[in-house]
């Protein structure tokens, strides 16, 4: 598997990243371990998963396969999206620093570790104020509980602050879809 730079951070993924959203839903335990099996032996180091995956379950089962080799695998989750709870519960969605605070606790303890190597904004959320949101992500990063931040694209209607990436930035993540790796690989 080749390796690149995750952006501008220097961080060395695994150029596919396996996202996790079927685990717990599509994918049992037993098939989510032959998956992450898979991936591991192809050489991916790059997992994804959010804290409403199959209501938390997708990071629990994610948490359990990467607890010997955590050191080895980059991580990340997302949060603002209401979360499982959030369909009935107000206070369990939007990117306030409650939601955001409380969204990756959660994620830490269902995935059994001690911080997020990348936390994505899952969605944009035009009730909290900016500067409460980043505020929010800021102490995330200064306590360590994530080390990277992915802001999320910012509505077209709303252009200009510096969080935001623009679409120069977000081709500049080197993300590229699934077929077009495998089709790059002969796969």
């Amino acid at each position: 598997m080749k390796t690149v730079r995750f952006g501008r951070t220097g961080v060395p993924v695994s150029e596919l990243c396996f996202g996790t959203m079927s685990f717990g839903d599509q994918a049992d335990a037993s098939e989510a371990k032959n998956l992450y099996a898979a991936c591991r032996k192809a050489g991916v180091t790059f997992f994804d998963c959010a804290n409403v995956y199959s209501n938390g379950v997708a990071e629990e089962i994610l948490g359990s396969l990467i607890a010997s080799e955590r050191d080895e695998i980059i991580l990340t989750s997302k949060c603002a999206m209401p979360s499982f709870d959030g369909i009935t519960n107000p206070l369990a969605r939007g990117a306030n620093r409650r939601h955001i605070t409380r969204s990756v606790e959660a994620s830490l303890k269902r995935l059994g570790t001690d911080h997020l190597d990348v936390l994505f904004m899952h969605q944009w959320d035009t009730e909290t104020p900016l500067d409460q949101t980043l505020r929010a992500l800021d102490d995330l990063v200064r306590s360590g509980k994530v080390l990277y931040l992915i802001p999320l694209r910012r509505p077209t209607s709303k252009t200009g602050d510096r969080f935001f990436m623009n679409d120069t930035q977000a081709t500049n993540l080197k993300a590229k879809k699934p077929h077009s790796v495998g089709q790059e690989n002969g796969w």
